[in-house]
């Protein structure tokens, strides 16, 4: 770093330092100096389609106030703007990857190929998915009339299962995305759909059942 970039940094690590004990005056003075970051990621044409230019603001402010409070400073080498600039970038990325596949779900209903891996792992044991879902990526999940039986099942799961199924199969997130938004582990998360998926199993047939 040049000696106008260890300046920067080291004014990051203090008011990070400071913030941590409670200072609010830091907190502002933090956000002043990566204020102009927030206005950069908010112009990038990519980001503004897809996220629009207030969220996409609001979005790396809420990421940094993440690091002020919480990024490790005890390294003093390293480049704190360029390591936070590198998370705003990383968040906003997967917040419009997130974005994109929504938009393609919404024009044709498809499995993504990086969930493929995931939902293979439950194939076998829940019995609700294909024998090679490689080969019909339109699971049954996905079809209309298991659809219907998946809301008329919901109610009866634990609320944990419920905002699991939800999260996978509706809002098109994996494994690794809502083990980090419900702050649980993968493992966790993983055992938790396979225990949903086979309660669904025993709920559609109870349902299939009562049908006409």
């Amino acid at each position: 770093m040049n000696q106008t970039q260890n300046e920067l940094n080291n004014l990051y690590r203090r008011y990070m330092l400071r913030a941590r004990q409670r200072d609010q005056a830091a907190v502002c003075a933090f956000f002043r100096l990566a204020d102009p970051v927030f206005h950069q990621f908010a112009c990038i044409p990519y980001f503004r389609s897809l996220l629009g230019k207030e969220e996409t603001y609001s979005i790396a402010a809420e990421t940094a106030m993440e690091f002020l409070l919480y990024h490790p400073v005890e390294n003093t080498h390293q480049d704190l703007p360029r390591l936070l600039k590198h998370r705003i970038r990383c968040d906003l990325i997967n917040l419009a990857h997130k974005k994109e596949r929504r938009d393609r779900m919404t024009r044709q209903p498809a499995v993504p190929q990086d969930r493929i891996d995931d939902e293979t792992e439950d194939a076998d044991e829940s019995g609700l998915l294909p024998a090679d879902p490689r080969k019909e990526p339109e699971n049954l999940l996905l079809q209309k009339e298991t659809v219907r039986l998946v809301h008329a099942s919901l109610p009866r799961l634990k609320e944990q299962e419920q905002d699991i199924i939800r999260r996978f199969y509706f809002r098109n997130q994996g494994v690794a995305g809502i083990a980090r938004e419900m702050h649980l582990s993968e493992n966790r998360v993983s055992v938790e759909k396979r225990r949903a998926l086979q309660h669904l199993k025993a709920i559609f047939n109870e349902l299939r059942l009562q049908e006409p």
